[in-house]
């Protein structure tokens, strides 16, 4: 967006839910600025021509282009009605884990859920839109994808010993005025930044919970991001789901200078 672009109305976000006690949450050391001596870049068009996979070969990704404000609002609404159905359905964070990893796994919502919790929360669920990613990052890493960055993998972090990730993180590459844009947003939400020594090409935002990571997936679909162009966007999508036709059109852009 150039400083003299007409000023367009942003989509808004729901509110982050509540009852905090029901979502899995870890104490974790956050850090609030970007780690020192990252070299920012952003993938090549062969990068995102890739059809063996996302960016990084992470496990079960590919790479979707096309993702737009609104896109991401209806995820982030589709999200935010989910959590809160699970949150009523849930009687600690050990059910609510179990009861999202049923939905995701079936893509579908259960059917006492659906009985016992419905009306207007279930109605506004879209598991076509949510089964992709998993939720409480699902609206995170959309809307990092609509504002310019390039998410490569996420989980919402689970327990046990077979865990990819024990709390919230959504790895991802963006140019580095992009990164200095979303800094006091990522702060304010209560998240933070960090490294994994396994894939230092990726920075990480990371979260105590989904809490964390849903409210800064609100804060930045209602921001205004000055360096993004709206025209480069991208998303990693896991092998197996159909690819909506409309975010098929693929839009590529050169390394960053700062590569």
């Amino acid at each position: 967006m150039t400083p003299d672009a007409e000023p367009r109305e942003l989509p808004s976000a729901p509110e982050p839910p509540s009852h905090s006690h029901i979502l899995p949450r870890i104490g974790i050391h956050l850090h609030t600025e970007p780690p020192d001596g990252f070299e920012y870049w952003i993938p090549t068009a062969e990068e995102l021509d890739n059809d063996e996979g996302g960016l990084g070969f992470f496990h079960e990704t590919w790479i979707i282009t096309g993702l737009t404000r609104e896109d991401a609002a209806a995820i982030v609404r589709a999200e935010s009605a989910l959590v809160q159905l699970l949150i009523a359905t849930s009687d600690g964070p050990d059910q609510f884990d179990q009861l999202a990893r049923g939905i995701e796994g079936s893509g579908e919502l259960p059917d006492r859920l659906e009985a016992d919790h419905g009306g207007p929360v279930s109605a506004d669920v879209d598991i076509a839109v949510l089964s992709a990613v998993e939720v409480g990052v699902s609206g995170l890493v959309h809307v990092l994808a609509a504002i310019g960055a390039y998410p490569a993998a996420s989980c919402r972090g689970h327990t046990g010993a077979d865990a990819w990730a024990r709390w919230p993180v959504v790895y991802f590459t963006a140019r580095k005025e992009l990164v200095r844009d979303i800094r006091p947003l990522v702060a304010q939400s209560g998240c933070g930044f960090n490294l994994d020594g396994e894939r230092p090409e990726f920075l990480v935002i990371e979260g105590p919970s989904i809490r964390e990571t849903m409210l800064l997936a609100g804060l930045l679909l209602e921001h205004p991001m000055a360096s993004h162009d709206w025209t480069q966007m991208s998303i990693s999508w896991p092998r197996g789901e159909s690819v909506p036709s409309e975010k098929r059109a693929r839009r590529h852009v050169d390394r960053a200078d700062e590569r």
